[in-house]
C-alpha cells in the first residue's frame, strides 16, 4: 500500500502549498486515478469530509487520465501535451518539479504566477507539519470496521511491525526477518503478558512464521494479502491505521507506509535494516 501512503503525502504537500500562497484564492484539485497501485477510490479507503472544504478530488477514467494528466510521452501519444500547456507547463517528479524542492519558495513564486500550474507527484514537494495528517486522513466507514477487527486485541503495549516484501526489492535486501524476529522477542521479553504484536505484511510466508513463533500474541490480517482486489486495499488501509494505534512501530527500510502510520498517530518509529 505505499501507493496510499505516497498519495496522501502529496496531497499534504498540495494543500499546504495553497496555503502558503492564499487558499481562498486558489481552488485545489486532487486528481486521484485508480490504477495498478490503487484499485480503490479516495472514499472507498479515507473519510472525504476532512477535505470537503479544502479540495475538490475528482477520479478520471483512464481515457481522461491519459489525454490531460499523464505525462506527455510515446505510450499516450502525447495527446496530454496541448492541455498541459493550457496549464502552462506541467511539473513532474524526476522532470522540472525536482529543481523547486529544495527551495520551496520558488515554487511558490511559479504557482503564484500562472493561472493554473498541474503537479504530478507521488512525494512530499512541499513541506508540512506531520501534525496535519492527523487532521486531514482519518479511515473511511468500511477501513475503520476492518480496522477495529484488530485493534479491539491490542493492549497499551502493542508493537507495530511492518514487514515489506513482495514488491520492494530494497526492502528484501536491507530488512531482513532476523531483524524483526530479534525486536520482537525483546519486545516481549520487556513487557510481558500485556505485550502485543500487531504485523502488517504483504508476504503469507512470513506471516506463518511469526505467527508460528510467537502464537496468540501476535495480531495480524488472516486473509490473503492482494493488491487487485477492493477488499485487498481496503485491508491494506485498515493496517496502516492499526499501526498507527500502536505504541510503537518497526518498519521495513525503503518505505513509506510505516512512516505514514507513525505520522498519522504521532507513534515513535524506527526502521529496522543492515
Amino acid at each position: 500500500m505505499g501507493g496510499l501512503a505516497n498519495r496522501m503525502r502529496a496531497m499534504a504537500s498540495g494543500l499546504a502549498l495553497v496555503r502558503s500562497i492564499n487558499s481562498e484564492l486558489i481552488h485545489y484539485r486532487v486528481v486521484w486515478r485508480e490504477n495498478a497501485d490503487l484499485r480503490a477510490s479516495f472514499s472507498d479507503l479515507l473519510d472525504p469530509e476532512p477535505w470537503a472544504s479544502l479540495a475538490e478530488i475528482i477520479h478520471p477514467g483512464a481515457l481522461a487520465y491519459s489525454a490531460m494528466y499523464e505525462p506527455p510521452r510515446r505510450r499516450n501519444l502525447y495527446l496530454s501535451a496541448p492541455f498541459q500547456a493550457l496549464c502552462g507547463g506541467a511539473l513532474f517528479d524526476g522532470g522540472k518539479l525536482s529543481s523547486y524542492r529544495s527551495i520551496p519558495q520558488s515554487l511558490v513564486h511559479l504557482v503564484s504566477s500562472r493561472k493554473e500550474t498541474l503537479i504530478g507527484s507521488g512525494c512530499v514537494f512541499y513541506p508540512f507539519d506531520d501534525s496535519e495528517l492527523r487532521t486531514l486522513f482519518k479511515p473511511s466507514a468500511r477501513v475503520e470496521v476492518v480496522c477495529q477487527e484488530w485493534t479491539s486485541r491490542f493492549t497499551a503495549n502493542t508493537l507495530g511491525v511492518h514487514i515489506r516484501r513482495t514488491d520492494n526489492a530494497m526492502s528484501i535486501k536491507h530488512s531482513p526477518t532476523d531483524l524483526f524476529v530479534d525486536e520482537i522477542a525483546k519486545w516481549m521479553e520487556s513487557h510481558g503478558s500485556q505485550a502485543r504484536v500487531f504485523l502488517a505484511t504483504d508476504d503469507e510466508p512470513t506471516k506463518a512464521e511469526l505467527t508460528y513463533r510467537f502464537g496468540q500474541q501476535l495480531i495480524t490480517n488472516t486473509r490473503e494479502a492482494s493488491r487487485t482486489t477492493l477488499e485487498g486495499m481496503v485491508d491494506g488501509a485498515a493496517e496502516m491505521f492499526a499501526l498507527s494505534r500502536c505504541a510503537s512501530i518497526i518498519g521495513s527500510h525503503y518505505s513509506s507506509y510505516s512512516e505514514m502510520a507513525a505520522a498519522i498517530g504521532s507513534v515513535p518509529f524506527r526502521q529496522l535494516y543492515v
